[in-house]
């Protein structure tokens, strides 16, 4: 391994590991911090011009990353009235070569009245581990979604609220579905 990332949940190596060595052309999915604070750990014995990477970052209050087979992602304070304003991002990571099926259980997401479109307050699933992946769905209103399955073994869940009066939010039931063909 010539070069590689490792990225650490804190300020120093003692922390606990949110990405273990990865080398190559790897896309790396969004991961969330529980601190306000990470450790990236860039190791090369190449010249430093054939090694590089770029990371983005974004502040955000309410987000988690899921590995556990059968769970639940809910809306920022769900089942209460999710904030005003605010932005959470959710990764579900399954095992290499599985897929992830989520199954709406329940959506109350405010519905933009004003341009009939899912632009004030919405959920976003997203194939992959970028942000720029495959969108699988944007939803918002009440009516629950049909179930939706992954192609891949990373799928990113978007919430966006705007400042108007919020509702009871959403509730995603997932697991982890069949392998990848």
């Amino acid at each position: 391994m010539d070069s590689y990332l490792k990225i650490y949940d804190g300020d120093n190596r003692d922390s606990l590991v949110l990405q273990e060595k990865t080398c190559g052309s790897t896309i790396i999915p969004p991961l969330v911090s529980t601190q306000h604070e990470m450790l990236i750990e860039f190791v090369s014995n190449q010249n430093p011009s054939q090694s590089k990477f770029k990371v983005t970052y974004k502040e955000v209050k309410f987000g988690d990353i899921f590995r556990r087979d059968l769970w639940f992602v809910g809306s920022p304070k769900y089942p209460n009235q999710y904030p005003d304003n605010e932005e959470a991002i959710y990764i579900i990571i399954a095992p290499s070569g599985k897929k992830v099926s989520l199954e709406f259980t329940m959506i109350e997401l405010v519905y933009c009245k004003f341009t009939c479109s899912c632009i004030c307050d919405y959920v976003m699933i997203i194939d992959g581990p970028s942000l720029n992946g495959r969108v699988l769905g944007k939803f918002c209103g009440f009516a629950v979604p049909p179930p939706i399955e992954s192609t891949q073994n990373v799928v990113i869940i978007r919430f966006h609220s705007d400042s108007l009066k919020g509702a009871a939010g959403f509730n995603i039931r997932y697991h982890f579905g069949k392998e990848n063909t």
